[in-house]
């Protein structure tokens, strides 16, 4: 099973109904031409209001690999940062509460450019990564052309909190929180992270703390 996200919507790629109480906004029944996604992805694009949307296919990965074929890729790293207290880090970012992420630079891996990209954002460290965490996928239009994003999530860790938030990036502020803190939080979020973050906490069984080096997908 695929999530794929942009804007708020939801869109599921399976092999079989994962969810058959849950209340799917569309159901698609993939019969192999990739034409048939275009309504899909038109939908995500132009509808404001959140939409669930499940494509069911008798071929999961054959689904997956036409649907990535209408888009061109876009790789791209993330940290999930706590600190000695047990608290992750998280950045305001235009107003939403967010993650330090960003895209790879030529050559570079998804590792370094994780670690890279949450010393740019925050200027939190020393940091120490604890392996993959989770894997998000993200769509998004520039202009005429579509792209596919794939953000590969590292966790990790440091012993200081201190930083300096990014503000060319729109980040204007550094914010240290426990999984009830996050919970309690009424700061817009995105939901493709509100995601990862639940099934990450659930795969590592971890409702009071935050998991550590637990991969989630």
């Amino acid at each position: 099973m695929y999530n794929i996200y942009s804007k708020g919507h939801r869109l599921v790629l399976a092999g079989a109904d994962p969810a058959p109480a849950f209340p799917w906004t569309v159901r698609v029944r993939y019969h192999g031409k990739p034409k048939a996604l275009f309504p899909v992805i038109d939908l995500m694009e132009k509808r404001e209001d959140p939409q669930d949307i499940l494509v069911i296919a008798e071929d999961q990965e054959a689904v997956w690999r036409d649907f990535r074929e209408l888009f061109s890729p876009v790789e791209a790293a993330g940290g999930l940062v706590a600190d000695a207290d047990g608290r992750l880090l998280f950045i305001l970012r235009n107003g939403y509460l967010d993650l330090p992420k960003g895209k790879l630079d030529p050559g570079e891996d998804h590792a370094t450019a994780a670690l890279r990209e949450v010393l740019e954002e925050t200027g939190v460290g020393p940091l120490r990564s604890l392996g993959e965490a989770a894997t998000t996928w993200h769509i998004y239009k520039e202009g005429k052309k579509r792209f596919l994003k794939r953000t590969i999530w590292f966790v990790m860790q440091t012993g200081s909190a201190e930083g300096t938030p990014q503000q060319e990036e729109g980040i204007s502020a550094l914010l240290w929180l426990t999984p009830l803190e996050y919970d309690r939080s009424d700061i817009p979020r995105f939901r493709n992270l509100t995601d990862m973050l639940s099934d990450w906490r659930k795969a590592a069984g971890s409702a009071d703390a935050w998991p550590s080096g637990h991969r989630s997908g």
